[in-house]
């Protein structure tokens, strides 16, 4: 079972007062691989605060939580097995926009997923099924780059 947070997800965040911003990202992915099926869904809210460092430069820093839940499916002669599993983590991105020259500006974002807990489980539906359980996390700590232009 593979799963990680940064899935690719649509995101938005809105302004609610001067440089206060609150935010929400999520995703669904369902994913089809010969005889194995899965899905997983994520979301994640945020708020944030935007600083104008310099005439150049804005700052962003962002924090909130991620909550990520995932099934598969395994299909095999004679035989079915199923796995979930479940992820939350504390998020903390500090997007910087550097701004280049005329309308176009550079995103350089560091981010940290900090697993807080989770859990996995499996069952097996065969004549003699199994099933298992057990808690797990996981981190994720990473660089996002981007170039904006401005229309």
């Amino acid at each position: 079972m593979a799963t990680a947070y940064s899935v690719p997800r649509l995101g938005a965040d809105v302004f609610v007062a001067p440089n206060f911003s609150v935010g929400l990202a999520a995703a669904v992915t369902y994913l089809s691989i010969s005889s194995e099926t899965g899905t997983i869904i994520r979301l994640a809210p945020r708020v944030g605060y935007a600083v104008h460092a310099a005439s150049h430069l804005v700052v962003w820093p962002r924090i909130g939580m991620s909550y990520e839940h995932s099934s598969y499916n395994l299909s095999s002669t004679g035989t079915s097995d199923d796995q979930t599993a479940s992820l939350t983590a504390v998020t903390a991105e500090l997007p910087m926009v550097i701004r280049m020259l005329g309308r176009a500006s550079i995103l350089v974002d560091p981010f940290a997923e900090i697993g807080v807990g989770g859990s996995a489980s499996s069952s097996t539906g065969s004549i003699t099924g199994t099933s298992s359980s057990i808690d797990r996390k996981a981190n994720e700590f990473g660089l996002h780059f981007g170039l904006l232009i401005y229309l």
